[in-house]
């Protein structure tokens, strides 16, 4: 059943503090299958239901971040959240901000728990033709991190859609919404941006035992800007936006397999998603063309095909092979 994590939150009693973790004074699960805890939780205001647009919202309609100065930062957070430099021919990558500089960068905006929706079985194919309307969702999965050598990964666990207003989580341990998850990877007309897709793309090839379709690596999209090959969500965010984009590396490698999830983790697995769809949106509102050309796989991976046809010998070229082969022989 579809339900909104929102319903099973308790506010907070004081105003949380500059700084402090969006996962403290929580609930430590949300629970499966279960109303709205009426007896603890105080009557909500009921949250949107209706579809969103089918279309890529207008980048004007979304206020501008105004960009702050960053102690120690390099000069790539200059642009930030201006336009992005191109690649220079003979020129090295474009220099990134430190860590330290990028920690320091005002948040980014957060996702509206009211707007993070962990679908159930009964209204997984509702959830899907939601995200099938449109054209273009922030894509991204998790799966139970293996920490033992030569054990074999059976992820992914969750599977994440995100527009510009809502996250949906799908897990693959219910048949209905593994059902309703592989219908959409196998629609090539709705585009699936996210970052490292090919680790991503291999388990789900393996789980389904069909190839996903409609998958963008904003990954190489950066890299055809004249950044470093593999950029990642959190230095997109600072580059792009000039904004902190937080990822815990404790929920990131929790046990995505154990159910019911975590509000922290639910939390974390929606912005993966929506934080990319966010990042395609400045992508496009500044001309930049995130299609990258079709990719093919081998071995799981994913890699460009060629941009060009392998030249073919000249026949004096042949024929003196032809010679030498015959000469050897």
């Amino acid at each position: 059943m579809t339900r909104q994590i929102a319903w099973l939150l308790r506010p907070p009693p004081v105003t949380e503090p500059a700084g402090a973790s969006p996962e403290q004074g929580l609930p430590e699960r949300v629970p499966a299958g279960r109303a709205p805890l009426q007896d603890v939780l105080p009557e909500r205001e009921t949250p949107r239901t209706t579809p969103v647009q089918a279309s890529v919202p207008a980048p004007e309609s979304r206020p501008a971040q105004q960009d702050a100065p960053v102690p120690g930062s390099t000069p790539v957070m200059a642009h930030a959240p201006g336009r992005l430099p191109r690649a220079r021919r003979g020129a090295g990558p474009h220099p990134l901000p430190s860590p330290e500089a990028v920690r320091a960068l005002p948040p980014f905006e957060r996702l509206p728990d009211e707007a993070i929706v962990m679908v159930g079985p009964e209204l997984a194919q509702q959830a899907a033709d939601e995200i099938g309307a449109l054209s273009v969702v922030g894509f991204d999965t998790e799966s139970k991190p293996v920490f033992v050598r030569g054990q074999a990964q059976d992820g992914p666990h969750l599977v994440q859609f995100a527009s510009a207003e809502r996250a949906w989580l799908f897990p693959l341990q219910d048949p209905a919404c593994a059902q309703a998850v592989a219908g959409l990877l196998a629609r090539p007309e709705l585009l699936k941006v996210g970052f490292g897709l090919a680790g991503d793309r291999a388990q789900l090839l393996a789980r389904f035992g069909v190839a996903p379709q409609g998958l963008v690596d904003l990954d190489q999209t950066y890299r055809a800007l004249g950044y470093r090959s593999s950029l990642g969500i959190r230095m997109a965010m600072a580059v792009t936006f000039g904004r902190y984009f937080e990822k815990s590396k404790s929920i990131g490698t929790s046990d995505w397999s154990r159910q019911p999830l975590s509000v922290a983790q639910c939390r974390y697995a929606a912005h993966d998603a929506w934080g990319a769809f966010r990042i395609y949106e400045a992508l496009c509102a500044q001309g930049i063309d995130v299609v990258p050309p079709p990719v093919v796989a081998k071995g799981g991976a994913l890699r460009r095909p060629r941009s060009r046809p392998r030249p073919q010998p000249s026949p004096l070229a042949s024929a003196r092979s032809a010679d030498r082969r015959a000469d050897a022989g």
